[in-house]
């Protein structure tokens, strides 16, 4: 049987990511391969990402290796793709996501329980390139410094006590290093999960995107079997609202939907968009997501 060939961004967290794709494929019978790739993300040196180009600019190279045939499978961290895909090619399975908040990893001596849902203290700098990010940070605590910065999650980590107090990071990325054997030295700081129904994280943050060609029937078939259903469906329903106001990683944008566990209680959904240098926020609940996607675009749009 051939080698499925998994195209992947060259990062350590991205292999990591796709070696548990692979894994799993192994489960089934499937042999493969990594292939990385270079994205313009990873190539350029800016700071702001916007300065690099289009939104896409994590995922267009591997997407073209898709189209042109180099690769059979893609894998992406899902919340660097945009909503529309190219129409050569499908998003076959989103994995189950791993924790979607964001943690701060800061130097033990910045840290401060007192203050709140941000626990650094007064005028501490801050390391973060996501619009995102930057926007609840200075909802938050106005006295923050905030910084620019960029690299691989380990170099973020070591930047720390270099120029920077403290860093923001996804904690399903950090998870899946240290799930992957990674020492990141986490003993030498204080880590601080940050309540993503407050914090409101980028949609589909924590999952991972299995993408291949539409026509690729037998492997479409194949990858379905690790799709996560209850994932998929509280992504797709930050994903449509993303749709509505795609902007790639400029947007200070935020979504996160919550199920109950098992067939009882409401589906919880929590958006924020700071428009004009305001935030709007939804916190919507109910049992019908389409209800629940209405109901929160009629709060995000209707604002003036």
């Amino acid at each position: 049987m051939m080698k499925i060939r998994i195209g992947t961004r060259s990062s350590d967290l991205a292999i990591s990511q796709s070696k548990t794709v692979a894994n799993s494929l192994l489960d089934m019978g499937y042999q493969s391969q990594l292939i990385t790739i270079d994205t313009a993300g990873d190539l350029s040196d800016e700071t702001t990402f916007s300065n690099i180009g289009p939104i896409g600019v994590f995922v267009k190279e591997i997407e073209n290796a898709l189209i042109d045939g180099e690769i059979d499978l893609a894998v992406h961290s899902l919340k660097d793709l945009p909503t529309v895909s190219p129409k050569e090619l499908t998003i076959a399975a989103i994995s189950e996501r791993v924790d979607p908040a964001d943690i701060i990893i800061s130097n033990k001596n910045y840290y401060d329980n007192s203050l709140g849902l941000i626990p650094l203290k007064e005028g501490s700098v801050v390391g973060t390139s996501s619009a995102r990010r930057k926007s609840w940070l200075r909802h938050f605590r106005k006295d923050l410094k905030i910084k620019p910065i960029r690299g691989n999650v380990p170099t973020r980590i070591k930047k720390i006590n270099q120029g920077y107090d403290a860093i923001v990071l996804a904690n399903a990325g950090v998870k899946r290093l240290l799930d992957d054997g990674f020492d990141l030295n986490l003993d030498e700081f204080s880590v601080t999960r940050l309540d993503p129904e407050e914090f409101i994280p980028a949609p589909a943050q924590g999952a991972i995107a299995l993408q291949c060609l539409k026509g690729n029937k037998n492997l479409s078939k194949v990858i379905k079997n690790i799709a996560d259903i209850d994932s998929t469906k509280d992504i797709n329903l930050e994903r449509l609202l993303l749709a509505q106001f795609e902007g790639g990683c400029e947007l200070p944008f935020g979504a996160y939907c919550r199920s109950p566990k098992g067939d009882t209680g409401d589906i919880n959904l929590f958006a924020r968009l700071e428009l004009d240098k305001e935030l709007i926020e939804a916190r919507v609940s109910g049992k019908n997501r389409q209800i629940i996607f209405k109901k929160a675009m009629e709060i995000l749009t209707n604002y003036e």
